[in-house]
């Protein structure tokens, strides 16, 4: 999920990050840092500015795993909020969720529209879902069609045979929606 937000943030080192996250949450912090730090190495080709990470115990509509807040006047990524009930129990948000988030943050900073809707979400779900699963994803854009004298939503069709097809719903909730699980944190 993402948000918007109008004010800038300082710039922070990947130990500052760290630090943050392991002053809040000890060992679980430091595990959410260095899962952060692999992706950014592994998907991102480590182009991504480290940002705080908040453990928070409830998402305000109650229904995220996580949420990224970005700037709608250019000063980039501002968090990334993963949900975690508290008390000792573990991290709801997991992996998956991360690099979820992580998407989102590698969009704004590249200063492109970060929205599920929108074609560099599709174009960037469809490269790493290349790059995790090896299969060829289509995210189908929603065409608007007279069925039986309605207006219904359909999606397109792939532009090649056996490319695996999400619809709007999925893309919006990828990787998770195509049982891509990448364990917990």
């Amino acid at each position: 999920m993402f948000a918007v937000t109008s004010h800038s943030r300082p710039q922070l080192s990947f130990a500052d990050m760290r630090a943050f996250l392991e002053h809040g949450w000890g060992e679980l912090g430091n595990r959410v840092a260095g899962c952060w730090r692999d992706f950014n190495d592994r998907y991102f080709d480590g182009r991504l500015k480290p940002l705080p990470i908040v453990l928070v115990a409830t998402s305000p509509h109650g229904h995220w795993l996580g949420l990224t807040h970005g700037s709608r006047n250019g000063h980039g990524t501002h968090r990334i909020e993963l949900t975690h009930p508290g008390m000792g129990a573990r991290l709801i948000a997991d992996r998956t969720t991360l690099l979820h988030e992580m998407i989102h943050q590698a969009l704004v900073e590249q200063a492109v529209n970060p929205h599920h809707d929108k074609a560099p979400w599709r174009a960037e779900i469809t490269r790493l879902h290349a790059v995790l699963t090896g299969e060829r994803l289509w995210c189908a854009f929603d065409q608007v069609r007279k069925v039986n004298g309605r207006s219904v939503r359909v999606p397109a069709p792939p532009p090649e045979p056996n490319m695996r097809t999400i619809e709007q719903k999925d893309i919006a909730r990828w990787p998770r929606s195509v049982g891509l699980m990448l364990g917990s944190l």
